[in-house]
């Protein structure tokens, strides 16, 4: 049975192509462009009766998307796909706590607590206020943000909107070898360390597990989702449901 990964990014993202690295192809996780195209994805690849294990960008004060997780879970409960829906806040906060650590690729720590603590005081930030309201409308928009201004310009930041162009700068086309910089870490490394802030991943020597039963797989996720749902009812944010079966 084959397993596939989808993302809400497009293929083409420093995001999916850091996420790929590491396991040497640029088929390991698929980026469909945008959420609104996970459903069509994952019921195409899933009517054979492969498993689709789909990253889903949700943070507690965006409800729209809510809607959007909901709509993937009829491919559970109508459809019976093994399908998984996976919350993470996004690809952004993903690749900021795997770069917080280093020196070089942070440019700036302004924003950088407030994302870390996923506290949602994020607008009261320095950095929110440097900019329009709408640059920090929700948690995810806010990790959009640092990761535009917060970052090395030169080495890794991502401009809102137009990712694409960053794929290519240093920290996520190449080992790390700039002058200045002391940050002296292989492309794998990297991608090594940003996977590895995703709950489930597919199997890679020294970080998983080979695979998971179905029903292992579905403990997991469930795990997963009440972390989400913790951090949602601090915040006093929606919760989300559980697949149960």
């Amino acid at each position: 049975m084959k397993t596939y990964y989808l993302s809400e990014d497009s293929d083409n993202s420093p995001f999916v192509r850091l996420f790929n690295a590491v396991y040497g192809r640029d088929d390991v996780l698929i980026g469909v462009g945008r959420n609104a195209k996970l459903f069509n994805k994952a019921k195409y690849l899933s009517a054979d009766g492969s498993r689709v294990v789909i990253y889903l960008d949700i943070v507690p004060d965006n409800a729209r998307l809510y809607d959007v997780y909901d709509r993937l879970r009829k491919l559970n409960i109508e459809l019976n796909r093994d399908v998984h829906i996976i919350p993470i806040a996004c690809a952004e906060f993903a690749f900021i706590c795997s770069v917080q650590n280093l020196i070089g690729p942070v440019w700036s720590s302004e924003g950088l607590a407030e994302i870390l603590s996923k506290d949602l005081l994020y607008a009261e930030s320095s950095l929110a206020r440097k900019h329009s309201s709408k640059r920090s409308s929700s948690f995810e928009r806010f990790c959009k943000l640092f990761c535009e201004y917060g970052l090395n310009f030169d080495c890794c930041s991502v401009p809102d909107g137009d990712s694409a162009k960053s794929a290519d700068k240093p920290y996520f086309s190449g080992d790390c070898k700039c002058s200045g910089c002391r940050t002296r870490l292989s492309l794998q490394e990297k991608s090594a360390l940003f996977v590895s802030q995703y709950p489930i991943i597919p199997y890679l020597d020294g970080l998983t597990t080979d695979g998971f039963s179905g029903d292992e797989l579905l403990r997991v996720v469930c795990d997963v989702v009440d972390d989400f749902n913790n951090w949602a009812s601090s915040v006093n944010g929606l919760v989300l449901g559980k697949r149960l079966s």
